[in-house]
């Protein structure tokens, strides 16, 4: 009888013959935050950038120095001299890829002896945005006369790097009014019926902001930490005066 089994080469496995398998350590780990998406990224390996900032495990090759290289370490899973894991090299580009500040991330490894050197390309979304809109409702009823023409605006804002931290903010305000179209039962005789007023601001940290210290944080993928804020005024004529405020963490 023959029997043919296939070995276990994972990391765990009891490794005795080198030449099957050959391990290699990480060695320098280079970011390009600033890619251009028309820049072909092998071409910008070695190129010479206005602004290098060298740190112990890494270094960051910039053109403006829009981002703080504190983002890019806090998603990074592997470090300089520790073995090479395809999974953490993988896990770093999509975590990188969630944040929201760049709209495409990619690595190429190189390789020189035993230890492989990363570069990691970062090509940033659009880092301002704007919106408007514009709504109208017409509501009529036979309960209280009902007959109704709502108008309101809304505007809203986006930053998705705030202090080159790639903090996103997204901030929204709304006026609307409700105007009485000659309802027969309207006894405060106001054209003008209901006026509201919302705002809203949100940030969104990419990474836990607690009071008291997280074990194992390179264990979570994606986390993120959120504060809002929000408050809206409502007059409804002659009926009551509503206002309201929240915040949140």
């Amino acid at each position: 009888d023959v029997t043919i089994k296939q070995r276990s080469v994972g990391l765990n496995a009891d490794i005795t013959d080198t030449t099957t398998v050959k391990q290699y350590y990480i060695g320098n780990v280079y970011y390009y935050p600033e890619t251009k998406s028309y820049e072909i990224f092998d071409s910008l390996i070695g190129k010479p950038f206005p602004i290098v900032a060298e740190r112990r495990n890494f270094t960051v090759y910039e053109k403006s120095g829009a981002f703080h290289y504190k983002t890019l370490r806090e998603y990074t899973y592997f470090k300089r001299g520790s073995l090479y894991n395809e999974d953490e090299f993988y896990r770093t580009l999509n975590n990188l890829g969630s944040i929201g500040a760049w709209q495409q991330v990619d690595g190429r490894p190189t390789f020189r002896g035993d230890s492989v050197d990363i570069h990691i390309f970062l090509i940033p979304a659009l880092r301002q945005g704007y919106s408007f809109d514009f709504e109208t409702s017409r509501n009529t009823g036979d309960f209280l006369g009902s007959n109704l023409l709502g108008v309101a605006l809304n505007a809203s804002y986006r930053h998705r790097n705030v202090a080159r931290r790639a903090i996103q903010m997204n901030t929204f305000l709304r006026n609307g009014v409700e105007l009485g179209l000659g309802n027969a039962n309207n006894t405060t005789g106001n054209f003008l019926q209901t006026l509201q007023s919302s705002f809203g601001l949100t940030f969104y940290f990419p990474r836990f902001i607690t009071p008291f210290n997280v074990k194992s944080r390179n264990k979570f993928d994606g986390t993120r930490t959120f504060f809002n804020i929000g408050a809206v005024y409502t007059d409804r004529r002659e009926f009551y005066r509503l206002r309201s405020f929240n915040a949140g963490w």
